[in-house]
């Protein structure tokens, strides 16, 4: 590994101009993907809950989810506390609501402008370790990767813990020539908040360390380690202080999230694990799998992309003198720990986990065309076509999500069906999601079970697509459940709006007992 000192990697340079334009397209490809879909896709029940606790902690100043019924999801005291996840998300959501207001939009803007810092964390990166060429076309890659630009345009905790983690690497190595204690102690404050948005973040601080002591081993002392121990001392009183409100209410919700849908059973089962991540995460993820109704088109072309990426990856382990750089055994090291970490600790397989992979894979496939290009100057033609098509397909699959348009065409007249025909007064129960047409703060509340535990009977209920599929998983698993929905529409409600796979219930008048 290069020394703090030592030049950029060799590899003929670019013209500051086109450097610089090359950078503009990239962050305004990024920008704009994002942009469309931020206000294009229909929000999700993640947001939905999430939204809740960010809005009633700016608001009201304490951190529950009010949206959420307790009896349904086994999170006690979540009305009150917000404890099933890690809390930073929830901190900067109230921080930006403060300044930008409360909106889907704008809850989801601050996933954007994080996206951005994160593309300049990593090329700056890249460019120190891989050279301005390699950093170009793998800025350019993660600009218009799907997941990329979902994430940025998603108002979840993924791209905060993402940014956060691209923060401590990218100011470790912006420091480490100059002033190395400073780098390491800021690197740590950026990667404890991120282990306190999610617990994928200990990827990036397990890849952080191998980096450093690969590079800097000789030059640590128990002084600079006391340093990089007190971001995550002060973060974890921080968090044992609001452990301690309600220590049950905090145990009942860690276990409930911890164990729910089998999420840490690739610990117990890693071979099961391994085929489920290949079958439930990636085939899925990339168009080989089943979709949602509302994901329609040649989905299967994004298996080319996944080709593309495994490319990348084949090329940095095969090419000898590839596996000899520095910076692609980091990046290999950096693939591996997330792709097992994945696997292994998360059982649901959520596609949008691929964010993380991103940068690994982009990296890699960008330092393989590097290399062809310099070695194979007669394909030079065909990788700017093949590069050019990839970028394309990546953000054709944006566009095409973009021209469904599943905000406008269908969440937008579910809302404001209920708007014009329920009564503040009056509950309505859907998915937490909802709240963001009718607001959050009405009689509105998330239960699933439609009230086989609350005893809730709202005036309305709101099936959407995602509701929809798990009756019918209840029909098999939960049949008690399932019979007590099928009672209640029978007898008790009416369906008075079925639109684009949202379907509105009405309690019937008078009130059956």
């Amino acid at each position: 590994m290069n020394s703090p000192e030592s030049p950029l990697p060799e590899g003929s340079p670019l013209s500051r101009g086109k450097t610089r334009l090359a950078i503009l397209v990239a962050i305004l490809l990024f920008a704009l993907l994002a942009a469309g879909s931020l206000a294009t896709k229909r929000p999700w029940s993640d947001e939905g809950w999430f939204a809740s606790a960010g809005f009633t902690l700016a608001e009201k100043g304490y951190m529950g989810t009010p949206v959420m019924d307790e009896s349904c999801t086994g999170l006690t005291g979540i009305q009150k506390r917000t404890y099933w996840v890690l809390p930073f998300y929830f901190l900067a959501q109230a921080a930006w609501y403060k300044v930008w207001g409360f909106h889907l939009f704008t809850m989801r803007a601050l996933s954007l402008f994080l996206g951005l810092v994160a593309l300049y964390c990593w090329y700056s990166v890249l460019t120190r370790l891989a050279g301005p060429r390699s950093a170009l076309v793998a800025l350019l890659l993660m600009a218009s990767d799907y997941y990329f630009v979902q994430a940025g345009s998603f108002g979840r905790y993924d791209m905060l813990c993402l940014t956060l983690g691209a923060l401590g690497v990218w100011v470790y190595f912006h420091f480490r020539a100059t002033n190395l204690p400073l780098g390491l102690f800021l690197a740590q404050c950026f990667l404890c908040a991120g282990g306190l948005t999610h617990f994928l973040g200990i990827m990036t601080f397990l890849w952080f360390w191998i980096v450093v002591l690969w590079q800097d081993r000789s030059r640590l002392r128990v002084s600079v380690l006391a340093l990089c121990a007190l971001p995550y001392l002060s973060g974890a009183a921080l968090w044992y202080n609001y452990i301690r409100q309600s220590p049950e209410d905090f145990r009942a919700q860690f276990l409930a999230t911890a164990t729910s849908a089998g999420r840490v059973s690739g610990v117990a089962d890693p071979l099961t694990a391994l085929a489920r991540e290949f079958s439930e995460r990636y085939l899925i993820g990339y168009g080989l799998g089943t979709h949602s109704a509302t994901h329609s088109g040649p989905i299967w072309m994004k298996s080319l992309i996944l080709l593309a990426w495994i490319a990348g990856v084949v090329a940095a382990i095969l090419i000898p003198s590839l596996r000899r750089r520095p910076v692609v055994r980091l990046l290999l090291v950096l693939a591996f720990i997330e792709f097992w970490t994945m696997t292994l600790l998360d059982g649901h397989k959520q596609t949008w986990y691929l964010v993380y992979m991103t940068v690994p894979f982009a990296a890699l496939l960008a330092i393989a065309l590097e290399w062809c290009w310099d070695r194979r100057p007669a394909l030079r033609a065909g990788l700017v076509v093949a590069l050019a098509g990839l970028i394309a397909l990546q953000a054709g699959g944006s566009l095409l999500r973009m021209r469904i348009n599943v905000y406008k065409n269908q969440f937008v007249p579910a809302a404001e069906y209920i708007k014009a025909h329920a009564r503040p007064d009056q509950m309505v129960m859907g998915s937490a999601e909802l709240g963001f047409g009718i607001g959050f703060d009405r009689n509105f509340v998330d239960d699933i079970l439609i009230g086989f535990k609350s005893g809730y009977r709202p005036e309305f209920i709101v099936l959407e697509s995602n509701w929809q599929g798990l009756m019918e998983i209840f029909r098999t698993e939960r049949p008690p459940v399932f019979a007590h929905m099928q009672r209640l529409y029978a007898e008790q409600y009416r369906l008075v709006y079925d639109e684009n796979g949202y379907k509105i219930w009405q309690l019937r008048s008078p009130r059956i007992p």
